[in-house]
This record gives C-alpha cells, structure tokens and sequence, in this order.
C-alpha cells in the first residue's frame, strides 16, 4: 500500500511539474548583428555653407514656359570652360546646348555678370554682378545691393533685395529636391530661386515681369529636366 501511495505521489509531482512547463511564459532572444549604423554626414556645400564646384561639361536640361499656359521651351546649357571676367573667377555657360551660338558668365558663387554671343561680344554685362546667391546660406538671411546693368552702350544703376525666405521639397520633372527658397525683388522684375545645395544648382525658378520690364508684364517658369555631369 505504500509502494502505491509512493507511485501515485510521484506521479502527481511530474504531472504538476509538466503543467507548469506548458504555462510558463517564453522570453524571446534575439541576436545583435553588431554592426551600428554610421549617421549620415553632409558635406559644407550639401548643408549650403559653401558654394559648389561645377564640373566642366555638365550638361543642364531645362524646360521654361509661360506659368498661365504652361506651353513648354526645352532649354539646355553646357558648363563649358572656367574664365576671368573683370578681374573675378566664374564659369563660361553655353546657353545654346553646346552649339556655341550665346553664353552666360557666372562667377563661383552663381552669380550673373555677363552674356555673350557666338563670337563673344558682349550682350548684357553686369557691374559687379546680378548676386542671386549668397554663402552660406540660411534662412532668414538677406541682403540689398546695387550694380551697374548695361546694354546696348548705355547704363542704368539698379539696386535689389535677396531674402532667403525657407525650406522647401519641391518636385520638378528630373526629381524631388530638398530646396533654399531665395527671392530677389527689383522694380521690373520679382524672382524666386529654388536653389538644391546637394545637387549645387537651382532646380527650378520663377518671375513675374512689371509693365516697366522692356519685355513687357509676364509671369514665366523654368524647371529642371536633367543634370548630367
């Protein structure tokens, strides 16, 4: 009998031994992979604290129209060749696709400072520059300034306001851009230049033309297509 009692005790035991197996929470262990995800660095001109550098052949393809009707223009322009112009370093820009047929004269900081024909006379020549971008660059910043436009042999004195005035993601037909919005304001003429630092170009920009505007009143578009360096 108590051989019997013995078994049956011990039978018990294992059976509340088994229970407590089947309800006892499980933890669940995971492994690390040890490797730690390195943050991600930008450089000085990809935060808009230097200027960029454009590399010699870049080839820029944009589309330009009127903002009421959106009839397209496809435009391109060549980075063709670094010069000095009036004592300033900048970069000579086929503006005719590469054709050689009109140049634009940026300096480094892509600043206007003149235009040219095929041959390299001088169209427009601006004293000491139209400045649409100032480094570096932060919202909020802005400045006024005057130069000297001259055309055709004759000058007119012009002063301009530039505000950096935000941040924008903005989508054009070559992508997404993470952009400084910069407005440049004069009597003729009001701009604004949607500058991407990491691609180092405008992407996009727009104007609205005055009556005063030899032109003629109009408001006009330009977006990037490609950038090809």
């Amino acid at each position: 009998m108590r051989k019997l009692f013995v078994v049956v005790l011990l039978l018990f035991v294992c059976i509340g031994c088994a229970e407590n197996e089947i309800v006892k929470p499980t933890i669940p262990i995971t492994k690390s992979t040890g490797i730690t995800p390195k943050p991600v660095v930008l450089s000085p001109q990809q935060l808009g604290e230097i200027p960029p550098v454009l590399s010699l052949g870049t080839k820029i393809v944009f589309r330009q129209g009127n903002i009421i009707n959106k009839q397209w223009t496809t435009l391109a322009w060549v980075i063709k060749d670094t010069v000095t112009w009036q004592g300033k370093q900048g970069y000579l820009i086929d503006t005719s696709g590469g054709q050689g047929q009109s140049y634009m004269i940026w300096d480094t900081n892509l600043n206007i400072m003149a235009s040219l024909d095929g041959s390299g006379k001088v169209i427009t020549a601006f004293n000491p520059c139209i400045k649409l971008f100032s480094f570096p660059m932060k919202v909020g910043n802005g400045y006024s300034y005057g130069y000297d436009y001259w055309a055709d042999g004759k000058k007119v004195s012009l002063s301009e306001q530039v505000k950096v005035e935000g941040r924008e993601l903005v989508s054009v037909p070559a992508g997404k851009f993470d952009v400084f919005v910069v407005k440049r304001s004069t009597v003729m003429i009001t701009e604004k230049y949607y500058y991407s630092p990491q691609l180092g170009f405008p992407v996009k920009w727009e104007w609205s033309q005055a009556f005063e505007h030899p032109q003629g009143p109009g408001e006009f578009i330009v977006e990037l297509v490609k950038f090809d360096k």
